[in-house]
């Protein structure tokens, strides 16, 4: 059953996104709301460049982790596309990956989880795996929850939480699109002023007209 708080924290997201110009905060705030939705303790955001899946925000509460965003880079090696990892295999199925408990599953490679497991003493169980994709349906990255908790015990995805947080995807993946093409505008607009100056620099454009055109 989906609650109208968790409709009303979609709207919110949806109603930032018209307003917020830092679209990489906002791809943070829908990890954070994702995971107040399935009342999980951790959650991954990665995002696909070329063929691997980087690390882009984590937040694992019962640890006191939350690392990442645009300006720290998580110091975790990228998952490769074709690895056998739930998240990798997500991103090239395009598949929402639901597993109840991982220690038992036999479907997926757990090797990720169970080493984070053994290296900080945490336990993964329930795990809550999807694709975000542009308009075209063009994996961008990965949302990975894991362990929903109910009544101070960790309890497998519901499918009406699944079913809501495939909404929010959606709207990461609108988000990455956004930020895909906000980025390509800005490496066109520098190359386009190096171009301006080395024709200043090499006397083919008067200075003070370089000048004005960068200015434009």
């Amino acid at each position: 059953m989906i609650l109208s708080k968790d409709v009303e924290k979609i709207l919110s997201v949806i109603t930032e996104m018209s307003k917020e110009e830092n679209y990489y905060k906002l791809l943070e705030d829908i990890l954070e709301v994702g995971m107040q939705i399935s009342n999980c303790d951790g959650g991954t955001l990665y995002l696909l460049n070329g063929d691997k899946l980087e690390f882009f925000f984590m937040i694992t509460k019962s640890l006191n982790i939350k690392d990442g965003g645009k300006e720290k880079k998580i110091n975790l090696p990228p998952v490769d596309i074709n690895s056998p990892s739930v998240a990798a295999l997500c991103a090239k199925t395009k598949n929402i990956i639901n597993v109840p408990d991982v220690y038992s599953d036999k479907t997926y490679n757990w090797e990720g989880p169970r080493r984070y497991d053994e290296k900080t003493g945490y336990h993964t169980e329930s795990v809550l795996v999807l694709p975000l994709f542009d308009k075209k349906k063009n994996v961008l990255g990965v949302m990975q929850l894991i362990n929903a908790v109910l009544f101070k015990k960790v309890v497998p995805f519901s499918y009406d939480v699944e079913r809501i947080l495939y909404s929010l995807s959606s709207l990461s993946g609108i988000l990455l699109d956004n930020i895909n093409l906000y980025d390509n505008l800005m490496n066109e607009n520098k190359e386009y002023k190096r171009i301006l100056k080395d024709m200043a620099n090499e006397g083919k454009l008067d200075n003070d007209l370089a000048n004005k055109l960068n200015e434009q």
